[in-house]
């Protein structure tokens, strides 16, 4: 007696996905670099504070010997949110030290190479659903944005670019994401586990 499990052939819908990996990233990011060297001698604003373009970030005092100056602003060169500040109070900087990392992340992105055998499948606007680990069993969705034109001779794939839309934030630059792009459906199509087929 040889034990076995049976089942129905069903009618299923079924998609041919693309899987790869990539880092999210928000839309738009910038360093802010003071336009003065000095001290800082005042933070207006801390990780995480929203701000909007030409918004002051803190003061840098540029005061020398026999001079007197106005302290000097930073300001935003980007409305978001400052993900990082780099620098303390009474750290001298220059104008080539970088004060704030700010983010717009009310959209972010992920860039993907993809080989050149699947490119004739992609498309602008096409669906595509990825994951991250920092929220399992969720699972966000977004669309392909960009397609570069251009080959890696090296490796022969280009850079695809998927946007996603932000509006909890819970999605935040540097988290690794696992996506998934649809490059075919099929509907109705009669279906059985894989483990039933033998070659």
């Amino acid at each position: 007696i040889i034990p076995v499990k049976a089942m129905k052939v069903e009618l299923k819908d079924l998609n041919y996905i693309l899987e790869y990996a990539g880092d999210i990233k928000a839309e738009d990011e910038a360093y802010i670099y003071p336009k003065v060297s000095g001290k800082i001698i005042e933070k207006l604003k801390e990780d995480g504070s929203i701000v909007n373009k030409g918004d002051y970030l803190c003061y840098i005092d540029r005061d020398e010997v026999g001079l007197n100056f106005k302290k000097a602003p930073v300001e935003s060169t980007l409305s978001g949110v400052v993900g990082r500040f780099l620098v303390d109070i009474g750290e001298n900087v220059t104008a080539q030290t970088p004060i704030a990392f700010v983010v717009n992340d009310s959209k972010v992105k992920i860039i993907l190479d993809i080989p050149e055998k699947y490119l004739p499948k992609l498309f602008l606007g096409q669906e595509a659903r990825f994951r991250v680990d920092a929220w399992p069993g969720q699972e966000f969705s977004g669309i392909v944005s960009k397609i570069s034109p251009v080959i890696n001779l090296a490796t022969r794939s280009s850079s695809v670019e998927i946007s996603a839309d932000n509006p909890n934030r819970k999605l935040r630059s540097g988290m690794f994401a696992r996506v998934s792009i649809i490059l075919d459906k099929r509907e109705s199509v009669p279906a059985i586990i894989k483990e039933a087929i033998m070659g």
